[in-house]
C-alpha cells in the first residue's frame, strides 16, 4: 500500500485547505475560511489555528478508525 502525503496549503484568498499533495485539480479534503471578524480577533495567528484545527480533525478520524478496527477483532479462544 502506497503512502498518501497530505499537505496544508494557504490559499491566495486567505483560506486554508488540506489536500493530497498529488491532488491536482481535485477538491480539497478539508477547507477552512475565517471571517474578517475572526482574522481581527486572531491577531495574525490564523495559520497556526488552521493547522491545529486540521491536525486535530485528522487525529480524531485516525483514532476512530483505530478503535473500530480494534473492536472488530474478536479474540480466539482455544
Amino acid at each position: 500500500m502506497s503512502a498518501v502525503v497530505l499537505e496544508i496549503v494557504e490559499l491566495e484568498e486567505g483560506g486554508y485547505v488540506l489536500r493530497k499533495s498529488d491532488a491536482g485539480e481535485q477538491a480539497p479534503m478539508i477547507s477552512i475560511q475565517f471571517s474578517e471578524q475572526a482574522l481581527l480577533e486572531f491577531d495574525g495567528q490564523q495559520t497556526e489555528l488552521a493547522r491545529a484545527m486540521i491536525a486535530l480533525g485528522v487525529q480524531v478520524i485516525v483514532d476512530s478508525r483505530e478503535e473500530r478496527l480494534l473492536n472488530s477483532l474478536k479474540p480466539v479462544l482455544h
